[in-house]
C-alpha cells in the first residue's frame, strides 16, 4: 500500500515522479509549476531506489488540497483499492476515474469538494465493485451518479455536511446493487423513482435521516430486498398496506423514530418471509398483542 500525507513532502507533475525531498526554502519556488503535491512514506522506496507509485495495489491519498486530474490518477494506474481522507478538491475533469482501469474499491472520506460533478467523473469507472462517500462537503448526488458504474455492488453513502433533502429519480439506476446506505445526511424525501432498477437489493439502509414515511412506489423495484433500515427517522405511523410486495423481506428496522402507530395487518400477504421487526416506541402492551397476532419477533430495545 502506498501512503500519501502532508508528512514528507514530495512533488509530482505531469511527467515525471520525484523523489527528492525538498526543503522549505525551495517549495515555494518549486511548487509554482507542481500539480499536486503529496507526502510519501520512504519505507515504501526500495533501498537506494526510488518507488514508483503506479506499482501499489492499495493508495491512501490523506490532507491533498487542490485540483485532481487525469495526469495525477496516471501515477496509480496500477491502484485497486483508492482512499482520499480530509482532502479538499477543488476540481475535477470528466472522465476522471477512467485513468484508473482496475479500480474495485473507492472510498472518499471528510472529504471537501467545491465544483465536482459526480455524473461525469465517475463515467470510465467499470470496475468499480464498492463506493464509500463519508461525511462530505457536497450539497447535492445528481440523478445518474452511480448508474455509471455497471458492477457496482456496495454503495455507503453516510454524513453530508450539508443536508441533502432529496433522493432523485433513477440516482442509481442499472447497477447491481446489493446493499445501499444512504444515512445521516438529512434525507427529508425520496422519488418515487429513486430505487428504479435495484432489483437485485438485499440491504437499504436510510437510518438517521428525517424521513416522515417511504411510498410503496418507491420500494416497488426492490424484489430481492432483505433487510430494510428506518431507525433513527421521523416516522410516527407504520402500516403494512403501505408496503409494496417484498417476497424476501427478512427484517424491519424503525428503531429510534417517535412510532404512534404500528399496523401490522396483512404483513404476511405482503411480506411473507418477514421475521423480526425492531422498535423503540410502542407501548408494551401494544407490542404483546402484535407479538400474539402476527407471531413476529417484535424486537423493543429499550426492554
Amino acid at each position: 500500500m502506498i501512503l500519501l500525507s502532508l508528512g514528507d513532502i514530495y512533488a509530482i507533475n505531469s511527467t515525471k515522479y520525484y523523489t527528492k525531498k525538498f526543503t522549505s526554502s525551495k517549495k515555494m519556488k518549486y511548487f509554482r509549476d507542481v500539480l499536486l503535491l503529496v507526502a510519501y512514506l520512504a519505507n515504501f522506496a526500495t533501498a537506494g531506489n526510488p518507488a514508483h507509485p503506479h506499482l501499489h495495489a492499495e493508495v491512501r491519498i490523506v490532507g491533498y488540497h487542490g485540483p485532481t486530474n487525469k495526469h495525477i490518477l496516471k501515477l496509480f494506474r496500477g491502484a485497486e483499492i483508492l482512499e482520499m481522507i480530509d482532502c479538499n478538491v477543488t476540481t475535477s475533469p470528466a472522465l476522471l476515474f477512467s485513468e484508473l482501469p482496475k479500480l474495485r474499491i473507492l472510498h472518499l472520506e471528510n472529504n471537501t469538494y467545491q465544483d465536482v460533478d459526480y455524473e461525469t467523473v465517475m463515467h470510465g469507472a467499470h470496475k468499480l465493485e464498492e463506493f464509500y462517500f463519508i461525511n462530505i462537503n457536497q450539497k447535492r448526488i445528481y440523478t445518474g451518479t452511480l448508474g455509471v458504474l455497471p458492477r457496482l455492488r456496495i454503495c455507503v453513502i453516510r454524513g453530508f455536511k450539508n443536508p441533502v433533502k432529496s433522493l432523485e429519480a433513477n440516482v442509481l439506476n442499472e447497477t447491481v446493487l446489493e446493499e445501499l446506505e444512504f444515512s445521516s445526511s438529512g434525507l427529508e424525501e425520496i422519488h418515487d423513482s429513486a430505487f428504479n432498477g435495484l432489483d437485485k437489493l438485499k440491504i437499504l439502509n436510510l437510518s438517521n435521516n428525517k424521513l416522515k414515511g417511504l411510498s410503496k412506489t418507491a420500494l416497488t423495484p426492490l424484489k430481492s430486498l432483505k433487510i430494510l433500515n428506518l431507525e433513527g427517522n421521523e416516522i410516527e405511523t407504520f402500516s403494512a398496506d403501505g408496503l409494496p410486495d417484498l417476497p424476501n423481506l427478512e427484517e424491519i428496522n424503525l428503531s429510534n423514530n417517535p412510532l404512534s402507530k404500528l399496523n401490522l395487518d396483512d404483513i404476511g400477504k405482503v411480506a411473507p418471509k418477514l421475521k423480526t421487526i425492531k422498535e423503540t416506541s410502542i407501548a408494551d402492551a401494544e407490542v404483546k398483542k402484535l407479538r400474539k397476532k402476527t407471531k413476529l419477533a417484535i424486537i423493543d430495545k429499550n426492554e
